[in-house]
């Protein structure tokens, strides 16, 4: 039993590349696109990051609304926590909007 708690005390410490979490999420949208916002836009989702721990905490940048459901954001904890091995830590999704360099 020790060995396992030893095991998830590696992996809650342990950081992700940027570069692989931008390819999962790139992945699992590219399998099932974001849903149309209320006001019917596109959803981008641009970057995402890993920034912090205890709980995971992923950042995402949307651009476009950023009204994205909870149905959605299950869809992408359950996808990142498969492909990363978290299957048994808590990871919360941030949005970040994306301001508008035109403004």
């Amino acid at each position: 039993m020790f060995k396992r708690i030893y095991e998830q005390c590696d992996i809650s410490n342990a950081t992700a590349p940027t570069s692989l979490i931008n390819k999962i999420v790139g992945e699992l949208v590219a399998s099932r696109q974001p849903p149309m916002s209320r006001l019917k836009r596109p959803m981008k989702i641009k970057f995402a990051a890993q920034t912090g721990h205890h709980p995971m905490r992923i950042t995402i940048n949307v651009g476009g609304a950023s009204d994205i459901p909870e149905s959605y954001t299950r869809y992408l904890r359950r996808g990142l926590a498969n492909a990363l091995k978290w299957e048994h830590l808590p990871i919360t999704i941030e949005y970040k909007k994306s301001d508008n360099p035109f403004d």
